[in-house]
């Protein structure tokens, strides 16, 4: 009789993320939603769990394709960061045509923070 215990097996999932790499000519037209990081940022860390992994997230951007979606790591884009004034990270904008409409800081929900921000900032067209 083996007292050894059976193997388990760990079923992971690959998410693709959401977002792209920050295309400067991309972002100043049309809608984005561009979340300010570090990569030795602990909270950034916890948000981007957050962003990557969330079904509600994933909904939203499936059914509105025309809002881009970007990480930017203020490390590498001081500039970008510093031209909308992000002085706390993480932090979320949602741009249109290159002007915030909506944003805040820190480590949020998608659920409770995310998807209002993104409802305020690109409202659905009244249907008569």
């Amino acid at each position: 009789m083996s007292t050894a215990t059976p193997e388990r097996r760990v079923q992971t999932t690959r998410y693709e993320s959401l977002f792209k790499k920050l295309d400067l000519g991309e972002v100043r037209t049309g809608k984005s939603l561009v979340v300010f990081r570090a990569s030795w940022c602990g909270p950034c860390k916890l948000y981007q769990s957050e962003l990557d992994f969330s079904p509600a997230l994933r909904d939203w951007a499936a059914s509105h394709q025309d809002v881009k979606l970007y990480r930017v790591n203020v490390d590498d884009y001081e500039e970008f960061a510093a031209e909308h004034k992000v002085t706390s990270i993480p932090a979320t904008l949602a741009l249109l045509d290159g002007k915030v409409q909506e944003q805040f800081t820190g480590c949020k929900t998608v659920t409770s923070d995310l998807i209002p921000l993104l409802k305020r900032a690109y409202p659905e067209p009244e249907t008569p």
